[in-house]
């Protein structure tokens, strides 16, 4: 049977199947790396950004089955904090990081201005390929400058031909012109990156709560938190100095 959050608190020891190995640390790193990793195949729970990390695929709300399987997931990401908490204090990193703005749904925070909404959105947008819904020029030129006219309408497009959401009553009927060219972005924003995520942001952070309480998610930032469950994105030079100053080395 499903194991309690009680059980779940004891030292976590990974066995796999058909595998004689013991678990002396190494089984463990393994475990949480592939979980992460899952996730980003777990169609129709999760989807990657641009950037490769994972969010929750808009799906319909109110299901007991969706909201089961985040809070599962978001115990296997407490999980990974509370058992690296214990001795020798090595973190166990999920395989793949999550958003950055599901991280601060979790946390309770959600983008409320429209600058807010795009900068949440550029942050995993690949540099080399922009959302041009986060442009400022979105914002500043007509919609026939952009080559947009008579494109938009108020309704939003799910993923994998799942139907559409309105985003106001008969939106997807109702076309964007310049002078509710705000209003839509605002709203197909506020829809993608708060509304279809926070059902499963809660239960998510149920989960974590059932392994480790509240305190990672009030105490750390989101930058913080994201670190601890899937590593730095980058090496910056700061980190190199650290690197270079604990390592012993020489010539081989």
């Amino acid at each position: 049977g499903e194991a309690t959050p009680t059980e779940l608190r004891q030292l976590l020891q990974v066995r796999f199947a058909n595998e004689a190995a013991e678990d002396a640390g190494g089984l463990r790193r393994e475990f949480f790396n592939e979980f992460g990793r899952a996730c980003g195949t777990a169609t129709g729970f999760w989807r990657l950004t641009p950037l490769g990390a994972l969010v929750p695929t808009p799906g319909a709300s109110g299901s007991d089955e969706r909201r089961a399987v985040y809070r599962s997931c978001g115990r296997a990401f407490g999980l990974s904090l509370g058992q690296s908490a214990r001795p020798p204090k090595q973190p166990l990193l999920l395989g793949l990081p999550l958003a950055r703005f599901f991280v601060r749904a979790v946390q309770g925070y959600f983008p409320e201005t429209l600058d807010d909404l795009q900068a949440e959105l550029n942050a995993e947008q690949h540099c080399n390929a922009p959302d041009f819904r986060g442009s400022a020029r979105l914002r500043q030129q007509s919609l026939r400058e952009l080559g947009l006219q008579g494109q938009l309408t108020f309704g939003y497009a799910l993923p994998g031909d799942a139907g559409v959401v309105d985003l106001i009553p008969g939106g997807r009927s109702i076309v964007v012109v310049d002078e509710n060219k705000d209003q839509w972005l605002q709203a197909t924003l506020r829809y993608e990156l708060v509304d279809s995520i926070q059902e499963a942001a809660e239960a998510f952070r149920a989960g974590v709560c059932d392994l480790v309480g509240a305190s990672h998610l009030v105490l750390l930032t989101a930058a913080e938190l994201r670190e601890a469950w899937s590593g730095r994105g980058m090496v910056t030079d700061e980190d190199l100095k650290v690197w270079q100053g604990d390592t012993e080395g020489g010539p081989a």
